[in-house]
C-alpha cells in the first residue's frame, strides 16, 4: 500500500499546494504552488514561463498535467526547443539548451528530492521509443511533449540572441530577418522597448533607415550575411 501511495505521489510531482513566493532564493510574480522542502518541478516551471503561469487556474496542474491542458491555448509540439517547458509522465522541466542528436539540457526542481535541493540541471538524452533518460540513469522518462515560448522575452533572464540593425532587431539571430518569429524595437542602452506584429519592418528598415549599411540578404535571403 505504502509502494503504491508513493507512486502516485511521485507521478503527479507535487501536486498544486497552497502557493509560496520564494523558493530556493527565487521570487516568482505567481504563488501557484508550494515550495517543497527540496524545491518543486511546477513551481520552476511557473517561475521560468510566467506567460503559462498567467492561465493557470484551479487545480490539475500536477507534473504531467500541463501538456494536455496547454494544448490549444499555447504551442506545443513534440521537438525540443529552447525556452520551452518539457513534460514528462510526471515531471515538467526548463529546456535550456539544444545538443546533438536529439538531446537537450534543462535546469529543473524536484519536489521528492531525488535530484537534490533547489535548481538542478541535466541533460535528457532519447532513446529511441519515445523515453529518455536522464544523465546516465537506468530510469526512463517518457515524454508528453514540449510547451513552446511564442516570445522569448516572456523568460525571467532571458538573454536570448538577437540581430541587430540600429535600434532594431529580430530574433532567432540565425534567421533572415524576414522569416523570423519576433521582431523588436530597442531603445538606446539596446532594451527592447517595443515589439511588433510581423516582418513588415524588416522592409521599413531596408527602405527608409539603412539602404546603404544593410544588407538585402540578411534581412530577405541569407542568414548568414554579414552587416554592421
Amino acid at each position: 500500500m505504502k509502494t503504491v501511495l508513493y507512486t502516485l505521489l511521485f507521478l503527479s510531482n507535487m501536486g498544486v499546494y497552497a502557493g509560496t513566493d520564494e523558493c530556493y532564493g527565487y521570487k516568482s510574480t505567481t504563488s501557484h504552488f508550494a515550495c517543497g522542502e527540496y524545491g518543486n518541478c511546477v513551481w520552476w516551471a511557473a517561475y521560468m514561463r510566467p506567460d503559462i503561469a498567467r492561465v493557470i487556474t484551479g487545480s490539475g496542474w500536477n507534473g504531467g498535467d500541463w501538456y494536455a491542458k496547454l494544448k490549444g491555448t499555447i504551442p506545443v509540439g513534440s521537438v525540443p526547443e529552447v525556452g520551452a517547458i518539457v513534460e514528462f509522465e510526471g515531471h515538467v522541466a526548463f529546456v535550456k539548451d539544444i545538443l546533438d542528436e536529439g538531446a537537450f539540457a534543462v535546469s529543473e526542481m524536484d519536489y521528492y528530492g531525488q535530484f537534490g535541493s533547489g535548481v538542478q540541471y541535466a541533460t535528457y538524452t532519447p532513446n529511441g521509443d519515445g523515453t529518455y533518460q536522464r544523465n546516465n540513469e537506468s530510469k526512463k522518462w517518457t515524454l508528453n511533449g514540449f510547451i513552446y515560448a511564442e516570445d522569448p522575452a516572456v523568460i525571467p533572464g532571458n538573454t536570448f540572441t538577437v540581430r541587430r540593425v540600429g535600434n532594431y532587431a529580430w530574433h532567432p539571430a540565425d534567421s533572415s530577418c524576414i522569416n523570423a518569429k519576433n521582431w523588436y524595437g530597442l531603445n538606446s542602452d539596446r532594451k527592447i522597448v517595443r515589439t511588433y506584429d510581423d516582418s513588415q519592418v524588416c522592409q521599413w528598415i531596408y527602405e527608409t533607415l539603412y539602404p546603404q549599411e544593410v544588407s538585402y540578404n540578411a534581412l530577405f535571403g541569407n542568414a548568414n550575411a554579414c552587416y554592421q
